[in-house]
């Protein structure tokens, strides 16, 4: 096994800025500074051994849970999550350790609903039984009955990234949703034109995964999935995408607002998708690749939220339901 390299803090932090070296590490230079027996450079390439000077993960699980004094309910959840999860710009990371302590003597409020209960990736079926559709967090409401599905984005929207290319399965869902000039085809390969506007480049990769959650809520859950259990229930189901607001200073050409647009687009289409369907709630279809069929099987009680939400604002509105040390490391203590 290749010998851990020690970090280079100072030339690491020396590149924070830098298109190298993700944005979100200006939040943390005080934090690498006092924990750097507990980071490592994240390994890039498993196979081939290859570790990263431009990333940083927690060496350990233990370590994660002991910098921010997190409650027992954190392990079970990361039992079986991939090793990504330590990455500290990992954007599955923040709502594990934001979400993990809600209960039914800590819940939180979104949108006039009180939830008490959570889940992290969880999978429904798309169109590859081998890979299914895995949501970051579910949010349940026992009391309301109510599942608000949340895809969580953290500094991916700042990239740029248009969509890469996937199976032609989706296209005919995605020209309902997107419209007809949806998706582009080159070389034989669909994908998500990341255009809106004047502006050349939108994060399309983000549309293409909530159009990806969205056939999975229409399908149903994998066997692995127990808040398909409740939705089965008639729990009504909400999905959504929740984005860690940066400032203007490093969110320079605004791509939250091209973002937020190009999403608010989607669901729209999506709820009106969904209002002129007639629904039986079972997840079945007749035919997998049609949209119509996709559709006729979405649960009877199920709509899209029609913007983006921040954790800036969830935090606001839930004062006191957060571990300090997490709101502090993402500064959303303000």
């Amino acid at each position: 096994m290749k010998k851990e390299k020690a970090i280079k803090l100072e030339e690491f932090c020396s590149m924070i800025g830098s298109a190298k070296v993700n944005k979100a590490y200006a939040l943390w230079k005080e934090f690498i500074d006092d924990n750097r027996s507990s980071l490592k450079y994240t390994l890039w390439k498993p196979k081939e051994n290859v570790e990263s000077e431009h990333s940083l993960c927690f060496k350990k699980k233990a370590d994660l849970i002991r910098i921010f004094e997190l409650n027992n309910y954190i392990s079970s959840y990361m039992e079986g999550m991939d090793s990504r999860i330590l990455v500290l710009h990992s954007s599955a990371l923040l709502p594990l350790l934001l979400f993990h302590s809600i209960s039914p003597t800590n819940t939180i409020r979104i949108s006039g609903i009180e939830y008490d209960d959570v889940r992290f990736e969880v999978p429904n079926k798309v169109f590859n039984s081998k890979r299914p559709s895995k949501i970051d967090v579910a949010l349940i409401s026992h009391k309301e009955q109510a599942v608000l599905y949340l895809e969580s984005k953290f500094t991916e929207y700042l990239l740029g990234k248009s969509s890469n290319s996937f199976s032609d399965k989706y296209k005919n869902m995605v020209r309902k949703i997107l419209g007809d000039n949806q998706p582009a085809e080159e070389n034989n390969q669909f994908y998500i034109r990341g255009k809106l506007d004047d502006i050349d480049i939108v994060y399309g990769e983000g549309i293409k995964q909530m159009i990806a959650h969205f056939i999975g809520v229409c399908k149903g859950g994998t066997s692995h999935n127990i808040v398909d259990v409740y939705i089965k229930k008639g729990y009504e189901v909400k999905l959504g995408c929740i984005v860690y607001q940066f400032n203007k200073e490093i969110d320079k050409l605004e791509r939250l607002d091209a973002y937020s647009k190009l999403y608010k687009n989607m669901a729209e289409k999506m709820n009106e998708l969904l209002r002129d369907t007639k629904r039986t709630g079972n997840g079945s279809i007749l035919k997998e690749c049609e949209a119509d069929n996709i559709l006729h099987g979405a649960p009877r009680k199920f709509s899209v939220i029609g913007e983006l939400l921040t954790y800036q604002k969830l935090v606001g509105e839930n004062k006191d339901k957060f571990n300090s040390k997490v709101l502090k490391f993402y500064e959303l203590y303000k």
